[in-house]
């Protein structure tokens, strides 16, 4: 006979809230339709979308949570601000821009960047900053 149902009770860390936001150099602020992306400091995975991690199961077929390209959620909102919750990442991952703001260059951090997210930690922040590039521009570099 088969055994009757069984419970059990998993006591699972938080996940840590990342901030990444991208504001304007001179103005300090927020620059909306920008997109962030992971990659693996291996080549391994390059240019993958940022998304909310839950818990799942795995599968021996391990590719990334389907996301349209285009989907808003991939890129910071009104106020220049994307959000997501995610696990403990390993120090082979980083982040970078993959879509800058029309008109905009990236003036700091140059490259992709490693954020602390590790276990236990509540909320990672990193804010991205661009210099406007067209002639109503004002020169601070």
């Amino acid at each position: 006979e088969a055994p009757g149902r069984q419970t059990i009770d998993m006591v699972l860390a938080d996940p840590c809230e990342l901030v990444l936001r991208a504001v304007d150099a001179d103005t300090d602020e927020g620059i909306p339709g920008v997109k962030f992306a992971l990659e693996s400091m291996y080549g391994k995975a390059w240019a993958r979308p940022i998304v909310h991690e839950t818990i799942r199961a795995r599968s021996k077929d391990r590719r990334d949570a389907q996301v349209a390209p285009n989907d808003p959620s991939l890129y910071t909102d009104e106020q220049g601000y994307f959000r997501r919750y995610v696990g403990p990442r390993h120090d082979d991952w980083s982040y970078w821009v993959e879509v800058y703001p029309d008109g905009y260059r990236l003036v700091s951090p140059r490259g992709d960047v490693k954020i602390d997210t590790s276990l236990g930690k509540k909320r990672a922040e990193k804010t991205f900053q661009f210099r406007r590039t067209d002639q109503n521009a004002t020169k601070v570099d």
